[in-house]
């Protein structure tokens, strides 16, 4: 029961984290690896910080640009 529980809270938080995957299209047709060169040093140790990682914060940024730019 108590394993039902811990699951069920689990996919709450994965629907209301603002790190989600945006659609199933997404997880069909992905890449592994994009390197992104450059990032300041304090920027990723703001992320560390706050539980967030790199690549989430990332791939959540570049879909909301895409978006508002009108290219999805």
């Amino acid at each position: 029961i108590i394993i039902f529980f811990v699951e069920d809270v689990f996919e709450q938080l994965q629907e209301s984290a603002n790190m989600i995957q945006n659609s199933a299209q997404d997880s069909e047709d992905t890449l592994k690896r994009i390197p992104v060169y450059n990032i300041p040093k304090s920027w990723i140790d703001v992320l560390k910080k706050n539980r967030i990682t790199a690549s989430s914060y990332i791939k959540q940024a570049l879909f909301e640009k895409l978006n508002r730019d009108g290219f999805i």
